[in-house]
């Protein structure tokens, strides 16, 4: 009997995995092979004929099958600890949202929206960054003309100029301006075609250095080479003409600067007369945004300055 148990031990020993994670008969195994919980030699039960746990093989240590929840770097599921499933995958993180400026104005990021306000017609710093050295905004409300029957307009303030300047070049500040032009703009005029190479905007101007800038892709300031500018028609009409972009892009920083139409009106001569921009912040680094409009996203924190722009002023009666 001793002899005919040892015999037989022998032969179930030869049949287990060994370290390298395959039986001595270099069968691959799949998960109906798996002898849960663990039988097997050094921590290893059943895997396929290379020595790691993929999908579906059995993790012996913990009595259940791989089920392909580790990652890589492109986040695809796949289990490569030799001694046992690894942990859950973390989400796969999605691009950060565009933040948002104009309207009336607000900024907006992430789906929260914020109402702020400024001195009309005066520069106002409102973000900065390691690439930025300030961007500034002018807004403007609706100007009185008595010959048009149009009143001085409380209803709303735009952003009328964007002004921003780069590090290493604080004498080239690029500007974009709304045009407001209702006569020019009309649409009894007839339409005007998309911009062409070269072509002067029609609802902005558009300068750096106070040179400017035509339709187009521009590198304009030679000492920030990477830095490009480029001028172009969306495809909605403003009046006789259609809404331009200027997109202005430095590794890390992509900026839209648009012109629009002041849809809060019916009529198009009062929607040409609050013609402004809308500024889109397509990428930028959060973590070294500051100034006003970071403060508004939550980026950091805000300070007496900027809650005081978030305080409606006071009318004149």
């Amino acid at each position: 009997k001793m002899i005919a148990l040892t015999l037989l031990l022998a032969v179930d020993a030869f049949d287990l995995p060994n370290h390298a994670g395959r039986r001595s008969d270099r069968r691959a195994l799949t998960v109906e092979d798996c002898e849960c919980p663990y039988h097997g030699f050094h921590g290893f039960d059943c895997t396929e004929d290379v020595n790691i746990h993929k999908i579906g093989d059995c993790d012996a240590f913990n009595n259940k099958e791989c089920d392909g929840t580790s990652c890589d770097e492109q986040g695809h599921g796949f289990d490569t600890n030799l001694y046992g499933c690894d942990d859950t995958c973390p989400p796969t993180p999605t691009a950060p949202t565009p933040a948002f400026s104009g309207a009336d104005p607000i900024t907006s990021i992430d789906g929260m929206d914020t109402r702020f306000y400024c001195k009309k017609g005066v520069l106002t710093h409102m973000y900065e960054d390691d690439v930025v050295d300030s961007i500034q905004y002018v807004v403007s409300g609706l100007e009185a003309d008595e010959s048009a029957g149009v009143a001085h307009h409380h209803g709303g303030d735009w952003i009328t100029t964007f002004n921003v300047t780069f590090h290493g070049a604080p004498n080239a500040p690029l500007v974009v301006k709304a045009v407001r032009d209702p006569a020019k703009l009309s649409s009894t005029n007839g339409p005007r075609s998309l911009l062409y190479p070269g072509e002067a905007p029609a609802t902005m101007q558009v300068s750096v250095g106070g040179k400017p800038l035509l339709a187009g892709s521009h590198a304009v300031i030679s000492s920030i080479p990477k830095l490009r500018v480029s001028v172009k028609s969306g495809t909605t009409r403003i009046g006789c003409a259609f809404v331009e972009k200027v997109d202005i892009t430095l590794p890390g920083l992509a900026l839209r600067v648009a012109t629009a139409k002041a849809a809060k009106f019916e009529s198009e001569e009062m929607q040409l007369r609050g013609l402004h921009l809308d500024i889109e912040y397509k990428k930028f680094d959060r973590a070294a945004a500051r100034g006003p409009l970071a403060e508004m996203w939550g980026l950091r924190t805000m300070t007496n300055a900027t809650r005081a722009m978030l305080v409606p002023p006071r009318s004149v009666a």
